[in-house]
């Protein structure tokens, strides 16, 4: 179970847990047009299904986003056609010219490849604050460290057309989380079903802060994007380009 969002889980995402997009997006708009940011590009990493963007391109603001799956791209493209989206890895991206920076979803907590993301956020920071404006936004939630007890749960969702399973495992000597997903989904006459392991880095709080601040940034950390209350032990990241 090594792959990452494809087909199966990639529609269930889209079509059944929109709410982060949703329920963030407003205030996400209220917060840069509070900044001055009316217009321009948003980068948006680990854009996922295209929802996001889709608000943005409402409003006004031009989209280029990026993730890992394929399955989440295609999506992206029909949801959002107008619209840049690329596959790859947010930390190879080349940060173009921009008004703001999103990541919303913990992208930046999953483990893909050897190198834990924790190693690599301080230059992936750099390279965002050298990509936007002065003043610009970079807005990201992400999974904490706790010195509680480890996350250890099942949880079901269902729809129309399809079901998913999650189990959940804390590992934190290795600051570490590991979802196995199992997906139910109808194709035709029959259910296919389908199986992703994600493995998901579990960040320390203070030393994002600071690696933001060495990067440039003003930081303001809440358990709410404006008045959408985040899950257990995540985090929004609201950092402004000095």
């Amino acid at each position: 179970m090594t792959s990452f969002y494809e087909d199966d889980l990639a529609y269930v995402h889209h079509v059944g847990f929109p709410d982060l997009a949703e329920g963030t997006g407003e205030a996400l708009l209220a917060l840069f047009r509070a900044a001055g940011l009316e217009s321009g590009l948003v980068i948006d990493l680990g854009c996922g299904s295209g929802t996001w963007a889709q608000k943005l391109l409402a409003h006004g603001y031009s989209v280029l986003g990026v993730d890992l799956s394929a399955a989440m791209i295609e999506l992206a493209r029909r949801t959002a056609p107008e619209g840049e989206f690329c596959k790859g890895s947010l930390y190879d991206l080349d940060f173009r010219p921009c008004v703001a920076v999103t990541a919303l979803g913990e992208a930046l907590n999953y483990c893909v490849g050897e190198t834990p993301p924790d190693a690599r956020l301080g230059r992936l920071f750099r390279n965002i604050a050298a990509g936007l404006q002065e003043g610009g936004v970079f807005a990201f939630d992400i999974l904490v460290r706790s010195n509680g007890e480890p996350m250890q749960y099942r949880s079901w969702r269902k729809g129309p057309d399809w079901a998913v399973l999650v189990e959940v495992s804390e590992q934190p000597q290795e600051n570490r989380l590991i979802r196995d997903i199992t997906v139910f989904r109808e194709i035709g006459q029959r259910y296919r079903r389908s199986e992703e392991r994600h493995r998901v880095s579990v960040l320390d709080r203070a030393e994002i802060e600071r690696l933001l601040v060495d990067a440039g940034f003003e930081v303001a950390v809440s358990s709410h994007y404006g008045r959408y209350p985040l899950a257990q032990r995540r985090l929004a990241y609201i950092a402004y380009k000095r």
